[in-house]
């Protein structure tokens, strides 16, 4: 079939197949067995097969319908079902994970030469930001996480955001990320900001949608929407105004903290930082 059919009429015999109620059970095995993997590869470190916690763990085995194996259609044609498969079920992602999941979706290895992010047409993205390794949006490439995650691999800011130029459709994509924190550095979150700036800018060249909001809820219950993609417009020391009225922290209604505190490691490295340095896109 492969070598006698145009890509058209193939791709509407895979479509048929992966909607063939006859089939209903086994492609749903087959996605969930990807979202098991996905969810196994956010947990640790998936280069050495550790959980969260640093144990050696397995990950899940692939499950595929008999028309998806590479035994019976060959190599090339299951390639070409995995990539439907990857554009129908990755189409659009909302995902309540921190900013390193975008490097782990232009990663992950469940089929060779498939990667999620490719495939993605909407991505969400619901960071609530706790205390610990992310307080204060602190960047991975800045923070000592101590002797006790020496078995973590954590991307910095500049690998996360490098990810999203390997969408192969920009003019299609869309990425919303939503970004919710109850003790906001200032300091932080413009070099968040300031990283992602060129490839903000390439995306937006591209004919991408990008929604960057800062959420937050007073003690009254009203949610607080900031757009953030306003600081790529304003001169920086005008946003920083316009951010500290917004978020006066002596407004008695307003439950969180802030502050425009950054720590010793970041601020001795922060004049030297070069934002647009090795971002090439894909």
């Amino acid at each position: 079939m492969h070598a006698t059919l145009p890509r058209e009429l193939r791709e509407m015999i895979y479509s048929y197949l992966l909607s063939c109620p006859e089939e209903k059970a086994t492609v749903k095995k087959m996605t969930t067995g990807l979202d098991k993997y996905l969810a196994y590869f956010l947990s640790g470190n998936p280069t050495h097969y550790k959980d969260t916690w640093g144990y050696d763990c397995c990950p899940p085995k692939r499950s595929y319908p008999y028309f998806v194996q590479a035994a019976y259609v060959g190599s090339e044609t299951q390639h070409e079902i995995l990539e439907q498969v990857y554009r129908n079920h990755f189409n659009t992602c909302d995902l309540k994970m921190g900013l390193y999941v975008l490097d782990s979706l232009a990663t992950l290895d469940y089929d060779p030469g498939l990667v999620p992010l490719h495939s993605i047409r909407e991505l969400i993205i619901r960071w609530r930001v706790e205390p610990g390794m992310t307080q204060c949006l602190r960047d991975p490439e800045y923070f000592d996480l101590g002797d006790n995650h020496t078995n973590l691999t954590i991307p910095t800011w500049k690998q996360c955001f490098q990810s999203l130029l390997s969408v192969k459709v920009k003019n299609k994509f869309v990425f919303i990320l939503r970004l919710r924190d109850d003790h906001l550095s200032l300091k932080h979150l413009g070099h968040l900001l300031e990283t992602f700036r060129p490839v903000y800018n390439c995306l937006l060249a591209a004919g991408s949608r990008i929604y960057l909001l800062y959420l937050n809820r007073e003690v009254s219950g009203a949610v607080i929407r900031i757009d953030l993609t306003e600081y790529f417009s304003k001169p920086a020391d005008v946003w920083r105004a316009d951010m500290k009225r917004i978020l006066d922290p002596s407004a008695s209604s307003r439950s969180f903290r802030w502050d425009d505190m950054g720590d010793s490691e970041f601020d001795a490295k922060a004049a030297e930082i070069d934002y647009t340095a090795d971002v090439v896109e894909d």
